[in-house]
């Protein structure tokens, strides 16, 4: 009974993780589209031309990008309005590439990808950009809720910004599959 429910287990992890985080050829970093119900921000990560290309699409403008998640205080909102506008010079698309042995997966969600150089996002100057990304799941009354979690950052005048987007992986707002 025991070596049943072991092989059980194994064999539902495995389709788990191999259903939400298909691996490219490209450093193991999944192709991935995740786009909400009603379009606000969207990513893509595809490989072409030996690249992983990233774009965020903001379909509403730049002035409903998302700029900041965790807890605010009156104190953080002349921060966050000063890093809201560094953001949004990069305008509503932003495309980047990621040459492919700077992408790493770490683990069932955990991506990361990070390229050091001087160019210019939108009319934003940056000395590096890069992605982090994990999946989460919480429980409620009985209910799992899990959800993806991407976040974009650049360095840019020798300080780190990020925008971060959580996306609702029960409404299937992300697809890991190749595209």
């Amino acid at each position: 009974m025991m070596k049943n429910l072991t092989f059980f287990t194994g064999l539902s992890m495995a389709l788990f993780s191999g259903f939400f985080f298909i691996q490219s050829t490209s450093a193991n970093v999944a192709d991935f589209q995740c786009v909400t119900a009603i379009p606000t921000t969207s990513i893509i990560m595809k490989d072409t031309d030996g690249k992983k290309w990233l774009e965020i699409i903001h379909h509403n403008g730049i002035q409903f990008a998302p700029i900041h998640s965790g807890t605010i205080t009156l104190n953080d909102f002349d921060f966050i309005q000063r890093k809201g506008q560094l953001l949004a010079k990069m305008g509503e698309m932003i495309r980047v590439s990621f040459e492919p042995e700077s992408c790493k997966y770490h683990e069932a969600g955990n991506y990361s990808c990070y390229k050091n150089i001087k160019t210019t996002i939108g009319s934003l100057a940056v000395n590096g950009y890069g992605i982090q990304t994990y999946s989460s799941e919480s429980f409620l009354y009985g209910t799992s809720f899990r959800e993806f979690h991407f976040k974009f950052y650049v360095n840019t005048s020798g300080r780190n910004i990020d925008m971060q987007m959580n996306y609702d992986l029960n409404s299937r707002d992300c697809s890991f599959d190749q595209f």
